[in-house]
Parts: structure tokens; sequence; C-alpha cells
């Protein structure tokens, strides 16, 4: 309606109730703070506005958590899907507004953007199973018993935050929540203390850009690529969906024992991010149906694919997805990348730069399908440096 001016004091209003009756964590809260955060963006208060996506998107973390315990797989799979909007509007916005000059403004909202796609990524491809079962799968009945009274708590707090308390309730509604948030967190502690694999589990879902840093080799990047439908916050509109990639170069020489390490950390050195916007994805994934057409000739016609035909479309997809990136990659040796999307279906190391040489030719390629599992990949209790796995699909 573009009546905003009337619209800010009722959503002002409408957050300070739930948050009085509710509780800070509430479902409804995150509804509230979206509304705002809209709101904010479509007037050009862009810092207000991505510090109200943010807390928003933390809101609706917390408690994916805990009402992924009451659906099956089919149910979750639907449930994300018709969460999606909220990440996708938090990385429309930040890709095209948040790019400011400032570097420090610019790296945070894009490390805040980033650490949030990379919960959500994580949750969409692994959904919990990986958490649930590093208990489970335990041997000792006392971790199990642990483990089915925290996923008891964790359920009894998914039903009272899809619920409302009925009227007059909400005090004992509010401390009901916080008892069993205290529970919880005395049950993670404890799981956390009888089981590695819980341990690391937990460290896996808080995983973010910082400590994948730590992780990565320090002459490699982390691309982690989204299909995004793109929000336009001035016409209130979605548009077609797109691709953006972020890129994370890790902090050079992490070792905390050398002088070097000391003193990026008395800095408080934080690792190099960017967003990039890559492009339309109906261009790409044009680009994308082409190679992969002449790739199964065999199998269609029963003809040999073409290779001239072959290294052109590679080139093509080349230039629409990797050329935005590489200022970001240069003197890098190894892409760890994430793709997403129709970009799952193509092979990144034959993809043909513009000097004529395939990508794997300049580069080791490792392939990651969410940005958390990379801390899979150490021994986190003898080492803190290096990544120990290498694969070339």
């Amino acid at each position: 309606t573009g009546r905003y001016a009337d619209a800010e004091p009722l959503y002002k209003r409408s957050l300070e109730i739930w948050e009085e009756t509710l509780g800070r964590e509430h479902p409804s809260v995150a509804a509230s703070l979206n509304n705002l955060a809209f709101l904010y963006a479509s007037t050009d208060r862009h810092l207000e506005s991505h510090n109200l996506f943010k807390r928003g998107i933390y809101i609706k973390d917390l408690m994916r958590e805990n009402v992924f315990l009451l659906l099956n797989e089919k149910q979750k799979i639907s449930y994300m899907n018709q969460k999606e909007g909220s990440i996708h509007a938090f990385m429309s916005h930040t890709v095209r507004y948040l790019q400011f000059p400032d570097r420090d403004i610019r790296g945070q909202a894009i490390a805040d953007t980033f650490n949030s796609w990379l919960r959500w990524k994580g949750a969409v491809l692994e959904a919990q199973g990986r958490y649930m079962d590093a208990a489970m799968q335990s041997k000792d009945p006392e971790i199990k018993k642990r483990f089915d009274e925290l996923i008891n708590i964790r359920r009894e707090l998914a039903k009272m935050q899809l619920s409302k308390p009925e009227k007059g309730s909400f005090e004992d509604y509010r401390n009901r929540i916080n008892e069993l948030e205290k529970e919880k967190e005395g049950l993670e502690a404890e799981l956390s203390r009888m089981s590695k694999g819980f341990a690391l589990e937990k460290t896996i879902g808080r995983a973010d850009i910082k400590r994948l840093s730590e992780i990565l080799p320090e002459d490699s990047a982390y691309i982690d690529f989204a299909r995004i439908d793109l929000y336009d916050f001035k016409n209130n509109r979605w548009e077609k969906p797109r691709y953006v990639a972020f890129v994370l170069i890790p902090i050079p020489d992490r070792d905390p024992a050398s002088s070097a390490g000391q003193a990026l950390r008395g800095q408080g050195k934080e690792p190099e991010t960017r967003l990039i916007e890559i492009g339309e994805a109906e261009d790409i994934e044009k680009h994308i149906t082409a190679y992969l057409q002449e790739m199964n000739k065999i199998k269609t016609s029963g003809k040999t694919p073409d290779k001239e035909i072959l290294n052109r479309k590679a080139q093509d997809i080349y230039n629409v997805v990797m050329k935005p990136l590489e200022p970001y990659i240069k003197g890098r040796k190894h892409l760890f990348i994430s793709p997403d999307g129709n970009l799952n279906l193509i092979p990144f190391e034959v993809l043909v730069m513009a000097d004529g040489k395939y990508l794997i030719e300049g580069y080791s390629i490792s392939y990651i399908g969410a940005g958390r599992d990379i801390i899979r990949f150490t021994d986190t209790h003898n080492s803190q440096r290096g990544c120990h796995y290498h694969c070339r699909p």
C-alpha cells in the first residue's frame, strides 16, 4: 500500500506485545520481526532491516531444530519449502542493498547472511539425521537414556512453539518455555561430555565462516552457490530466480603458535567474504541443459558426444557461472565448491576457462554438500589446522 508511516507503529507495537506475552524467541516474534524488516527495507533503512532479518532467521533456526522431531522426511522438506521465503528475502536484501563501500559494514552484513545460509543449507540437506544418529548409535545405555530425555523435551518445546497459550496463561506459558530451555541446555552439555560424536554434531550444527576459515587450507577458497528467488523491496514483489555465490577466503597464517597468527588474533582478523550476484537462473540453466543434452547423446541417439561442442558449451557455463568469481579466486590453488540447484548436475572440473584449459588444470576441486560438513574433515581432538579431505568426483 505504501502507507509505511502508518504501518510502522502498528508493526512495532505488535512486536512488543508478542515479546511481552510469548517471549523473545517465539515464532510469532519472528513473524513480526520479518514484517518490520520488509518495511524498513522498502523505506531505505537497510541496517535496521538487516538486523531484524538476522534476528528473525535466528529464531526460526532455533524452532526448526525442535519442530523437525515432529515431522517425517516428506514433512520436513515441505516445512523447509514453506519457510524458504525468509532466507531468500534476507539474502536478496544483502546482495542488493548492503554491498557498501565501507568494508567493515559490508563484511559484517555478508558474514551474517552467509552464516544464516550455512545453517539453512545444512538443515535442508541433513534434516537433523546425523545429529540424532550420533547419540542413538551409541552402545552406552546412559547416553541413549539422556538422548531420549532430550528428544522428549525438544518435542514438548516444539508443540508449545507451534501453539499459543490459552487465555490468561501467558506467564505460565513463558515460565514453562524457560524451564524446558534450561533442561535442554543442561542435557546437551551433559551429552557433549559423554559422547564425542554428539559434541561433534553440535559443533557442526553451529558452524560459521570463522570456524570454516580455520579449517580450510590457506591456499583455498570456499564457494557456496545459492539459487534464490530475489525480492524487489521497492515494488514489493518476487523476481525471477537467480544464482548468487558466497566466496570465503581463509585467514592466512592461522597457526596460533606463530607470531603472525598471534598478531592476526590480536587484530580480531576476520576471513574475507564476498556475496556475488551471478545471473538469472533461467539463463544459466539453459546453458547447463545444452551441455547435458550433448553429453547424453550416447543414451538418446546412440551417437558419441562431439568434444568440440562439449568444450564450447562448457566454456559458456564457465563464462556465466565462474567468470564473475575470477577476481576473488585468483591465486588460489584449491576450490571447495558447494553447488545448488541445477549446478549440482555439472562437473566443474570440465568447465573451460578463457585460455582454453579445463578448470581442473588450474585448481584442485572438492565438492561439499553443505559448508558445515567441512568440519567433518578434521580430527577435532588432535588438530585445529588444515583440511585432511580431498576429493575429485
